[in-house]
């Protein structure tokens, strides 16, 4: 068996592997059709069972001396209703189930083909119990993305990250969204600016109720370092559409951001969110920089591809250049001089 077989028979569509999952995390094979089917169904029994309960929710009741007691001739009704409200509930927590399952898959639909490496079976198993209380559609979004990302990169989401998605609530979720839309990233951080690098378009009211979810770090006076080098200019700051290039004039030069860092689950549920500055406000920093560090040259670039921690993005041929030449002179063994990787 060639080489070419051995990796073709452990790759899997993102699909299929989340459709094996599922199987076995709740007991059987979904197919995409048997998704939506399902889901269907469900929902129009859920609405017939609603309304049965809605014109028998009166329970029979007897006050006596002892207490306050169940008329026991009306019992069997007693009993169908209760029975009625437990499948009523279960019909909500798999419909519930069976639509973030949808959604995740359609997320995945047309995705390269990835390795067969299975997803956690207990990971799976307390993702959906955690998703079957999930109603609101905003909220099944965001598992199913959480959902998506995990079949695609196993161990990308951590169990801590999990419990603190069921802790937040819809508007808690619409605000970590919003402040993301004003987040940039390094190597190692993801952050909101929160000096004068920037114009500030986010309330610090937001940044405490995202302190308080264990989202976002609110302490004053944290920072960063960026180191630029006057060798080639290099990417120090970006967002999924845009990135900021910096090069020193001279030398290597320093600089330090204050800022508000994301904690670990921050960083993680921003993976399935995304970081969507707008162009002009990332313009807009990279110019205040300029004025604050007048001995580095900034520059904004379009990203034109990013894949969770890697990117592509627009730069001329001076550029590359020079990158290439930097790259050679670092990889020489007789070039005594070190490179901090930034």
């Amino acid at each position: 068996m060639g080489e070419f077989e051995k990796v073709a028979k452990v790759l899997v569509s993102p699909a299929e592997k989340l459709i094996d999952g599922i199987g076995k995390a709740l007991g059987r094979v979904y197919e995409p059709l048997h998704l939506k089917r399902m889901a269907d169904a469900q929902a129009y029994q859920v609405k017939k069972i609603g309304e049965a309960l809605r014109e028998n929710s009166d329970i029979p009741i007897n006050y006596e001396k002892e207490g306050v007691s169940l008329s026991t001739s009306d019992y069997d009704e007693f009993v169908k209703r209760t029975q009625n409200r437990m499948a009523f509930q279960e019909l909500r927590k798999q419909e519930n189930i069976e639509t973030v399952a949808g959604k995740a898959l359609n997320l995945l639909e047309g995705k390269p083909q990835i390795e067969k490496e299975p997803v956690d079976v207990d990971w799976l198993v307390r993702f959906f119990n955690s998703v079957e209380s999930i109603g609101n559609e905003e909220m099944q979004d965001l598992w199913a993305k959480l959902l998506a990302g995990e079949i695609q990169n196993s161990g990308t989401f951590s169990l801590r990250t999990m419990d603190k998605i069921c802790s937040i609530s819809p508007k808690e979720a619409i605000v970590f969204q919003r402040l993301l839309n004003h987040t940039l990233r390094t190597n190692t951080n993801l952050f909101l600016l929160n000096n004068g690098d920037s114009i500030i378009r986010y309330s610090y009211d937001d940044v405490l109720l995202m302190n308080e979810c264990g989202l976002i770090n609110s302490t004053p006076l944290l920072s960063t370092k960026i180191q630029t080098t006057f060798a080639f200019s290099f990417p120090i700051l970006w967002t999924d559409n845009n990135v900021i290039m910096a090069r020193a004039k001279e030398g290597q030069i320093t600089m330090r951001l204050q800022i508000y860092p994301l904690t670990q689950v921050g960083k993680e549920l921003a993976r399935v969110v995304g970081l969507n500055m707008e162009t002009q406000e990332i313009e807009e920093i990279a110019s205040n920089l300029s004025k604050k560090n007048p001995k580095i040259i900034f520059t904004v670039r379009k990203v034109m591809e990013h894949d969770g921690d890697q990117f592509s993005f627009e730069a001329d041929e001076k550029e590359l250049t020079e990158f290439e030449s930097f790259l050679n002179t670092s990889n020489n063994p007789e070039d005594g001089e070190s490179h901090d990787q930034l």
